[in-house]
């Protein structure tokens, strides 16, 4: 996978051919009554991003991937931009679409097309108890902060609480699957220890999942969240099954898709977190 971008994912044949980002400060400018101006920096200008795409009906059905994207601008769906290597580059908006029709065939449908998108960064307004001040979407495998009084009061607060609890489970993941490698005579009980933990974490989203149906006609987020679980699920279940076989170089590679999992996951449940303070609020 190159990118993923929500729950439209740039793979193989759908991967972006050009890919440009854009990054810049803000500064007032001061005149003077003699000499030159000076400017004072104010902020920062919102990161875009402009991608390239080629649609080819050999691989695809052009018009439901289109169809995707525009729904996405409809909607004004914000949108977890991940990259393939794990890195959350942050929170996204498509703000436009251009559709290149290159060949189409006689019905009318489309045969190949190029689709150019312009991304622009989303700040979320501060969440309450987070200590990200910015309100940026982080890049680091942390989970948002979710106060104590926010949890177990309903469903999504339970929800929220499952989730952080997945993402303490994968940290234990990581950091064992360090020691086995680094410790031959404990490998084999510290390769048990992370089965364990990944079925901790996964009783722990699985329940979210329950909860999150409960929830789902008032939260818009929610097929979102529910895709970002089902994928930590599996890229838990992959370690597993590696280290089921013995195969710990096989579990190490495979929990780079597990970090990149949770990190789709803490994206995905901003939103729910929002709904929970401003129902408390």
């Amino acid at each position: 996978m190159y990118a993923q971008l929500g729950t439209i994912i740039f793979d193989k044949v759908l991967s972006p051919s050009a890919m440009s980002d854009t990054k810049a400060g803000t500064y007032a400018e001061h005149a003077k009554l003699d000499g030159k101006p000076r400017l004072q920096r104010t902020g920062d200008e919102l990161n875009v991003y402009n991608l390239e795409i080629n649609l080819h009906r050999a691989f695809c059905v052009p018009e439901i991937e289109i169809e995707k994207i525009d729904n996405a601008i409809d909607n004004g769906d914000v949108l977890p931009l991940v990259m393939g290597n794990g890195m959350l580059m942050g929170d996204y908006v498509i703000t436009m679409r251009t559709r290149t029709i290159t060949q189409g065939a006689e019905d009318g449908s489309i045969l190949t097309a190029t689709v150019a998108l312009v991304l622009k960064e989303y700040v979320p307004p501060l969440v309450v108890g987070s200590t990200n001040k910015t309100g940026y979407a982080s890049a680091e495998n942390n989970p948002r902060v979710v106060p104590d009084s926010l949890r177990n009061q309903s469903p999504s607060g339970n929800i929220l609480a499952g989730i952080q609890q997945a993402n303490a489970e994968s940290s234990k993941v990581t950091d064992t699957l360090s020691q086995a490698n680094g410790d031959a005579a404990k490998k084999v009980t510290l390769m048990q220890k992370i089965r364990k933990t990944i079925k901790t974490m996964n009783e722990a989203l699985e329940k979210a999942q329950r909860l999150l149906d409960q929830i789902a006609s008032t939260l818009d987020s929610a097929d979102r969240i529910r895709f970002a679980i089902d994928r930590t699920i599996t890229a838990g279940n992959n370690v597993s099954g590696y280290l089921a076989q013995g195969n710990l170089d096989g579990a190490i590679s495979a929990n780079d898709e597990l970090i990149s999992a949770v990190t789709g996951l803490n994206t995905a449940s901003y939103e729910l977190t929002e709904l929970q303070a401003t129902k408390l609020g």
